[in-house]
């Protein structure tokens, strides 16, 4: 899975513009995540990881997730769709986007989670 953090900007939440801010992408693994390098953008990282489903989601209360499930849920389908069937791992998942945001550090982050059966970025 594909794990691009960015802490959401005071800038933006308001309707203007705001500064670019690095985006990091992890891997998860096994509920681990794996760092894989530091983008200057978001559209840099997006190029690091391979095609596949993706979802967008923002945290709450540091590391919650609204309807985490169906966020899953629906990169199952989305991959299904492109040719790409697999099933995740919604433990390993929840657990690895979770130590992905502890060590990203931000108190609210967006989040892309990319999908390429079998991999979750």
């Amino acid at each position: 899975m594909s794990t691009l953090l960015r802490a959401p900007s005071a800038g933006r939440r308001a309707g203007l513009e705001s500064e670019v801010m690095p985006a990091r992408t992890f891997e998860i693994t096994s509920g681990e995540p794996v760092e894989m390098r530091c983008a200057a953008s978001l559209s840099e990282a997006s190029a690091l990881v391979p095609p596949g489903a993706y979802s967008t989601l923002r945290t709450h209360g540091g590391d919650g997730v609204v309807a985490f499930a169906h966020h899953l849920r629906r990169l199952e389908d989305s991959a299904a769709a492109q040719g790409q069937p697999g099933r995740l791992d919604a433990v390993a998942a929840r657990t690895g986007l979770a130590a992905a945001l502890a060590e990203a550090g931000h108190a609210e982050s967006r989040v892309r989670l990319t999908w390429a059966p079998p991999h979750l970025f």
